[in-house]
């Protein structure tokens, strides 16, 4: 699973949207399928969620 910026333009205008989105395989093609829309999640959080969606831990175990 990743987070996945989505940009659309209409009538002239630049729209971004934030989604989860998860790869899968069927036979030879890799295909993807939206899990959630997370456009309207504060950015920080959006930013805690693409890390733990990379498995990264978001603080160092110095620091604990």
């Amino acid at each position: 699973m990743h987070l996945q910026e989505v940009r659309t333009r209409r009538n002239g205008k630049v729209y971004c949207s934030y989604v989860i989105r998860e790869s899968y395989r069927v036979g030879k093609q890799v295909k993807t399928r939206l899990i959630a829309n997370v456009t309207h999640v504060p950015e920080d959080a959006r930013k805690a969620l693409a890390v733990a969606l990379r498995k990264k831990s978001l603080v160092s175990l110095d620091e604990l």
